[in-house]
């Protein structure tokens, strides 16, 4: 059961940045999307076949990729940029405003929260390659829980 929440996790944390993209990408006037729902749980392994086969899908847009690197070049040039400011301001939205109840258990501070965002942008940037799936379950198969 352990491992299942372990799953859940790094799949949740995927879909939090791959929503903040979707958000920044499409110059939405809203905070969040519907990748995500409040209180999320991965119960059944159809559900998290489904999940994984979505997030797989939404990786191989190319735009979503060029805009990964943007924000990744940003970040190693000048770590103020306001693409980068915009996408962790985002990304630590979605995560508090999802993990709210679980906000006793699972505390992170800002500087965690910063730290995995840009690693998913990393992460979701290596997945999109010809060993892809083969990366996106190594990563998620070694998040542990805090």
């Amino acid at each position: 059961m352990n491992q299942i929440a372990n799953y859940n996790k790094s799949i949740h944390l995927l879909l939090i940045s791959l929503e903040a993209l979707d958000i920044y990408f499409f110059f939405n006037k809203h905070i969040s999307t519907t990748y995500i729902k409040n209180n999320r749980n991965i119960t059944c392994i159809n559900e998290y076949i489904y999940d994984l086969f979505n997030i797989y899908n939404l990786l191989y847009s190319q735009h979503l990729h060029s805009i990964i690197l943007r924000i990744l070049n940003d970040y190693c040039n000048n770590i103020n940029s306001c693409k980068i400011f915009k996408y962790i301001y985002r990304f630590e939205y979605i995560y508090r405003k999802t993990q709210y109840n679980n906000a006793k258990k699972n505390y992170m501070n800002k500087r965690n929260i910063e730290k995995i965002a840009i690693e998913n942008l990393y992460i979701i940037s290596e997945i999109i390659d010809q060993y892809g799936v083969y990366k996106l379950f190594h990563y998620i198969s070694i998040i542990k829980e805090d």
